[in-house]
């Protein structure tokens, strides 16, 4: 087979934005509650218990569409579909629940502990909530949360959890040391976990999100000038407060080479390196480079 390749300048597109957002069913979230229970009970789990808070959320709002704006939540899934999952949540939290499509599924349930501080904190403590979602002593339970660990890094890597220690402590309590599990590799694991595949519904709307982080990175590199704030260049994204994914990424001239540096109020000059990024839920896009008009002016 012969093969020819050709070093070509190209005009960058500029594809808009699009003014419809894509939605993700109800039946898309129930169809992967019911694939976790199965693939847990495959596991041998008898519950489900899926931790998030303000970082990491991902694992909840797949299966829920519901995301924690304050402190933590606590999924609990009977693995048997004897009963609704249960989302525990702080003060903040009740009242963000109609957030989630399948709203109507869930049983939500008041833990004080899981607001902010200097709020009454004299309801159910999480032993009684675990187990008045019916765990008991001997049943397995499967922790979701964002880590799972491999046999390098851990002897007991099965029962090595990253959530918090004292949610960990009360799963532990109520079930047994031996019995509360490492299960992220259901959600996580690149060969088979739930989040590897995508239904259309979701890849549509990771596109949706793309669409608007690459027109936004395009808009910094096609509308830079030496003489502006980096806080400046960054207005020309026009951001639409599509909930991020990271800290947006900007920085020039001797920060540039961290590449992980928020913008500051730093004036842009002509030669300087130059890096920026911009990460939504779904999408990040992101470009390096050197702020001149030619190859002419790059550093040696």
């Amino acid at each position: 087979m012969v093969r020819h390749a050709e070093l070509a300048e190209l005009e960058l597109p500029d594809f808009g934005v699009p003014t419809v957002e894509p939605i993700i069913p109800a039946e898309t979230y129930r169809a992967r509650i019911s694939e976790l229970r199965r693939r847990a009970g495959e596991e041998g789990h008898d519950h489900i218990a899926v931790y998030a808070d303000r970082e990491h959320f991902a694992n909840l709002a797949y299966l829920t569409g519901y995301d924690p704006r304050f402190e933590e939540a606590l999924l609990l899934v009977d693995v048997s579909g004897g009963s609704k999952p249960r989302l525990v949540l702080g003060h903040e939290g009740m009242g963000y629940v109609p957030v989630s499509p399948i709203e109507g599924d869930l049983d939500p349930v008041l833990y004080p502990s899981f607001s902010l501080m200097g709020q009454r904190r004299d309801a159910t403590r999480l032993e009684e909530i675990l187990k008045g979602a019916g765990l008991r002593r001997p049943d397995s339970v499967g922790v979701v949360g964002w880590k799972y660990f491999q046999p390098q890094e851990a002897e007991a890597q099965e029962t090595r959890l990253e959530v918090p220690s004292y949610i960990a402590d009360a799963l532990r309590s109520v079930v047994g040391r031996e019995n509360v599990m490492n299960a992220n590799a259901i959600m996580m694991k690149p060969e088979s976990g739930l989040r590897t595949s995508n239904e259309v519904d979701q890849l549509a709307w990771f596109e949706f999100a793309a669409t608007h982080t690459s027109q936004a990175v395009r808009d910094v590199v096609f509308g830079l000038r030496p003489g502006v704030s980096e806080y400046d260049a960054v207005r020309l994204m026009a951001l639409n407060g599509i909930p991020l994914s990271c800290h947006l990424m900007l920085s020039s001239g001797p920060r540039a080479s961290m590449g992980l540096g928020s913008p500051s109020s730093r004036v842009i000059e002509r030669g300087d390196p130059f890096t920026t990024a911009y990460g939504v839920w779904g999408a990040l896009n992101c470009r390096a480079g050197f702020v001149v008009e030619g190859p002419e002016e790059l550093p040696a």
